[in-house]
């Protein structure tokens, strides 16, 4: 089920790119000084292109709800196709995040995008909100467990609703050890994943390696271990919500 990621016209992912510049310039102004270093890893948009990529192609136009856990500055709700037009609930336990809300909406963005500062281990929503929650660049958080999250999480969802998450490779952290490279992510297995998806009532609809660096090192071991292992320091996913069997209960 794991594949390569495909080649896709970068129109069909990605929008809004000539506020790129604008962006970035909000970010170095506006994010609290801890953050700022961070401006151009927020702002760099391959980060969201097999997330997008994969939601296009699973999920398409039937998400009109979504839920952006940990959404961080705003890049997906700006930049990513499969976010545009959809009324979008975004929280981040981060208020430095929460501070850019009215500066993009002053500018013209999320109009459609609700925020409020939360904690993905406290925050409840209403059961069956949305149509799609998103987990994106947050389960290297070693506050976070993939398990138990979705275990809170599920009852948000809509039955035959979708999830998206990406996580780190525990199976690569020798290789960044060995380089490093590697700094105190939270690290799972595939196997750890499937299973905690299985045991929620979710099922796996595909499961690709991703990458957002524009570190040519770190491009080039990405590759190398795609092809000489078929493996990947990464991997991002979609899953569906079944309607039935696991859910009885959630």
């Amino acid at each position: 089920m794991t594949t390569a990621p495909a080649t896709r016209d970068d129109a069909d992912l990605l929008m809004n790119t000539s506020y790129l510049p604008r962006y970035q310039a909000v970010l170095r102004e506006n994010l609290p000084p801890e953050l700022k270093a961070f401006a151009p890893f927020f702002s760099n948009l391959n980060r969201l292109r097999t997330m997008t990529a994969l939601l296009e192609r699973h999920v398409g136009h039937t998400s009109r709800t979504i839920l952006n856990a940990g959404c961080g500055p705003f890049a997906a709700e700006i930049f990513s196709a499969s976010f545009q037009n959809r009324h979008v609930s975004a929280f981040d336990y981060t208020q430095g995040f929460g501070d850019l809300y009215p500066v993009f909406r002053h500018e013209g963005h999320l109009a459609t995008t609700h925020f409020v500062q939360g904690d993905a281990n406290l925050i409840i929503y209403p059961s069956h909100s949305f149509d799609l929650m998103v987990f994106h660049d947050i389960f290297y958080e070693t506050a976070l467990d993939i398990p138990a999250v979705l275990s809170r999480f599920k009852t948000f969802l809509k039955p035959g609703g979708h999830i998206y998450l990406d996580y780190m490779n525990q199976n690569t952290a020798w290789l960044w050890r060995l380089l490093g490279k590697e700094r105190q992510y939270k690290r799972y297995t595939t196997a750890q994943i499937r299973a905690a998806l299985e045991s929620n009532g979710f099922e796996i609809l595909e499961i690709q390696r991703s990458s957002g660096t524009t570190s040519p090192v770190v491009k080039l071991l990405n590759q190398m271990l795609w092809t000489v292992f078929k493996t990947s320091n990464a991997f991002g996913l979609v899953a569906v919500k079944r309607s039935s069997g696991a859910l009885s209960n959630g």
